[in-house]
Formats: C-alpha cells, sequence, structure tokens
C-alpha cells in the first residue's frame, strides 16, 4: 500500500514539474517552485517512514529499555524483554531473576496474560536501529526499547533503581 502511494505520489510530482516546464516564467519562479515541491516530496517520504509496524512477528526478539515516561515510571532502567515465538516473555531486571510471562499480539496491541497489562506497539526499523514503542493502555506508562542481539546473556549487568518489571499491573 505504501509503495502504491508512493508512486501515485512521483507520478503526481512529475504531472507538476511537466506542467512547470510549459509555463514560460522566469528563471527565479521556476527555481522556487521546484524547491517547494522537492521540500514537499522529502516531508512526505519522512513522515512515511515514521509509521510504525504493528505486525506482531516483529516483536520477536530481545528489546532493552532505554527511556519511559507517563505518570508511572516504575519499570527499572535497562529491562531487557525476550518475546519468544511461543508467546512467553522474559523479562529481566538488571541484577534480579528473570520472570516469563505469557502474551498475546493482536491489531497493535501487547498483552501479558496474567496480570492483564496492555499496551498498544509500535515497531520502527531504520538502517542502524530497530525501536519497540509501548503506549499503556490500561496502565499510566510509556516504554521505549532498543532491539538489542544478546551475545552473553550472564554479561554483568548495571543495577537500576527500580523495582517493577513493565508487565505488573501498578496503576
Amino acid at each position: 500500500m505504501k509503495n502504491l502511494n508512493m508512486l501515485n505520489f512521483f507520478k503526481f510530482d512529475n504531472i507538476l514539474i511537466k506542467k512547470l516546464m510549459n509555463l514560460k516564467r522566469n528563471k527565479l519562479s521556476y527555481s522556487l517552485f521546484l524547491l517547494l515541491l522537492l521540500s514537499f516530496s522529502t516531508i512526505s517520504c519522512t513522515l512515511l517512514q515514521e509509521h510504525g509496524s504493528t505486525n506482531p512477528s516483529d516483536l520477536i526478539g530481545s528489546w532493552e529499555l532505554y527511556k519511559q515516561t507517563g505518570a508511572l515510571q516504575d519499570v527499572c532502567p535497562q529491562e531487557r524483554i525476550t518475546f519468544r515465538f511461543d508467546s512467553t516473555a522474559i523479562l529481566q531486571c538488571p541484577n534480579k531473576p528473570s520472570i516469563t510471562r505469557h502474551y498475546s499480539a493482536k491489531n497493535g496491541v501487547l498483552s501479558y496474560t496474567e496480570t492483564g497489562v496492555s499496551f498498544d506497539f509500535y515497531v520502527f526499523t531504520t538502517t542502524s536501529e530497530t525501536r519497540l514503542e509501548l503506549y499503556g493502555k490500561n496502565v499510566s506508562r510509556n516504554l521505549f526499547y532498543y532491539k538489542i542481539n544478546i551475545i552473553n546473556p550472564n554479561e554483568p549487568e548495571i543495577q537500576g533503581s527500580g523495582i517493577n518489571n513493565s508487565s505488573e499491573n501498578i496503576r
């Protein structure tokens, strides 16, 4: 769908450029219009890239918390979550034992089965990073994660000050 929209947009750009070339205007008007048109095209491409994925398979993998917002900022810093194909998530705060939760992900909503906590989720992928954004639906917390590759799961952890995992039902 996005590719089709982009093709239609570029066809629209080409039609405008052809019409512009047919106009008998001075070079300054042509240059200003072309600059404006190119600026609009760049903005449109950027906006199309800003839409996150809500595909549940994009959640699979390991993530590390880098930011939290909302009334509840009680999740331990640098919490790690690994979403697995079997609909289980392993959550671990630094220097704490991991916990396992069952989850479901459908229509852009991630829900933890045991606690009922749910989030709207979006996965953003660029050439240099993949980010997961969770926006609380029934809990006042928004969480932001970077996708990570865990090479050594026993590597030293950084001490955190929070005590809760993100799946906890604390309002």
